[in-house]
């Protein structure tokens, strides 16, 4: 199968709890965006409006190669609506509050599904003969980190891994392999300073050294993730992602929470606790580790995810014999790609 072959074919629109009005210090707009990273969309705006990106918040990034429709907030942000090629910004209203992660819901995704071979419909059809098209809910689907999360270069979990570690000269070796900026900045740095790897990572902003780290610990989360599946389920299917091999049960399984490592772990079920001392003594790392005193911007908190995911208000439509057409909602943070790859794996 294939997906994205074109960013119509995967179209993401914002649940939000958002509420606005005609005062306060913040403005709300809907922000929909085509073939274009969050990040850069945030860019564009400030550029175009010459607003530092500081003041401006979103709830979620959103995927790139995609149309998607979010919500964003500026504080004293004109009201007024911005057009380019790519983006329609529209104001809607005034509010107290900078949007943030709480206000996320989750996103409801349509989702062409290209290319797919008779074994992979067989699969999708398996996965729905118990299940009317109209209903409001599919069977559970592991909540696994999908590629998105590990970057283009598919390393991020790896320069992250060093970084939580303390080996910063290997993460910078990582980091640098890439002429693409921001990491073009560390390069400049190093080859101004050849052993100072500390200042040039602090050469990168804080939220591109800090994603390196969220994919180590997401890299992590599924790692555990797998490892109970084993243990819960005699009968697993395998599948490949950007970071390595991803297992699938073929049996019902209970949905637990699952912690994040950070520097401070939730306290878990026992089995579950002892797969994190397995997996922190395996990869030599401890939960202090991701508070490290060299650079105190990388403290990184724990938290938790559910192992399985619901699928809600799923409906799907045959365009033809290698082609569906997938519809459905799922909570924020969760990968509509990771329920595809399930749906018809």
């Amino acid at each position: 199968m294939h997906l994205k072959s074109t960013p119509e074919d995967f179209i993401v629109e914002e649940i939000n709890t958002l509420h606005f009005n005609l005062e306060g210090k913040f403005s709300y707009y809907q922000l929909k965006k085509r073939d274009l990273e969050s990040g850069s969309a945030i860019q564009q705006i400030a550029d175009r409006w010459k607003i530092n990106q500081k003041y401006i918040n979103i709830a979620g990034n959103k995927d790139k190669i995609a149309v998607t429709t979010q919500f964003i907030s500026i504080s004293q942000g004109p009201e007024q609506n911005m057009k380019s090629d790519n983006l329609e910004l529209t104001f809607l209203g005034k509010g107290k509050a900078a949007l943030q992660l709480g206000h996320l819901e989750g996103n409801k995704f349509t989702i062409v599904v290209r290319e797919i071979t008779s074994e992979e419909r067989k699969n999708f059809l398996e996965h729905i003969k118990n299940t009317k098209k109209k209903s409001s809910k599919l069977p559970s689907f592991v909540n696994y980190y999908d590629d998105q999360r590990f970057g283009n270069s598919r390393n991020n979990h790896l320069i992250g891994k060093h970084l939580v570690r303390k080996e910063f000269k290997e993460a910078c070796v990582l980091i640098t392999a890439t002429t693409h900026y921001p990491q073009v900045l560390a390069k400049e740095h190093l080859d101004k300073l050849p052993t100072d790897f500390i200042g040039a990572l602090r050469c990168l902003p804080k939220k591109v050294v800090l994603m390196y780290v969220h994919a180590y610990q997401s890299w992590l989360w599924n790692e555990t993730a797998k490892l109970l599946i084993t243990k819960a389920s005699k009968k697993i299917h395998t599948g490949e992602y950007s970071a390595g091999t991803l297992l699938y049960p073929q049996t019902a399984v209970k949905n637990v929470r699952i912690p994040l490592i950070g520097f401070d772990i939730e306290d878990a079920d026992p089995v579950i606790e002892k797969i994190l001392q397995e997996m922190m003594k395996k990869e030599h790392i401890t939960s202090r580790d991701f508070l490290p005193k060299q650079m105190p911007e990388l403290l990184t908190a724990g938290g938790s995810r559910d192992l399985l995911i619901d699928c809600k208000n799923f409906d799907f439509k045959e365009l033809d014999a290698e082609t569906i057409t997938v519809s459905f909602q799922l909570g924020k943070g969760s990968y509509a790609t990771m329920v595809v790859k399930q749906l018809f794996g």
